[in-house]
């Protein structure tokens, strides 16, 4: 493993090389993250604000990998889960797909954030993103609805620790 899994509340000393995954990685997002009015650091300001980072960092020390997770996330399709744990954003480098890196992420969440007070774990993912559901659903997440939302069907997880 040429990466480690690192867990802060502080974004403020990744949010450089956070705008930059953004800025790379915004057409990965239905509707594009930069097509929404915001500049890269607003983005990242909007989507990581009051949020836990899970990140990945390569022996070079560039972030490969990240998720922002809300601890008191609420979603209407599982909101009798809520409030949870919720993934706000996933994002993995295009050089580093298919490497496990989501599943470490995720699995690293589940491990340091869930607890009998906090047991849930949700996400949403659009319904052509086949791989995430994969790896969502190998990890144990169980499917709890969809909803529509800006031109695409999105299909909500939970995981319960």
């Amino acid at each position: 493993m040429d990466h480690k899994i690192y867990i802060t509340e502080n974004s403020v000393s990744i949010s450089v090389q956070l705008e930059s995954m953004f800025e790379l990685h915004s057409d990965d997002f239905k509707p594009s993250l930069l097509s929404r009015g915001e500049n890269a650091s607003e983005v990242v300001e909007n989507y990581t604000n009051g949020k836990c980072i899970v990140y990945a960092e390569s022996s070079q020390g560039d972030i490969i990998g990240f998720l922002a997770i809300d601890p008191s996330g609420v979603r209407d399709p599982i909101e009798q889960y809520c409030p949870c744990h919720y993934v706000n954003i996933a994002l993995v480098d295009d050089d580093h797909r298919g490497q496990g890196i989501g599943t470490e992420l995720l699995s690293e969440s589940i491990d340091n954030l869930l607890d009998e007070d906090s047991p849930y774990l949700g996400l949403r993912t659009r319904e052509d993103n086949t791989t995430m559901q994969s790896v969502v659903e190998s990890i144990g997440f169980q499917y709890k609805g969809s909803e529509y939302d800006n031109g695409y069907n999105r299909l909500y997880y939970i995981y319960e620790k």
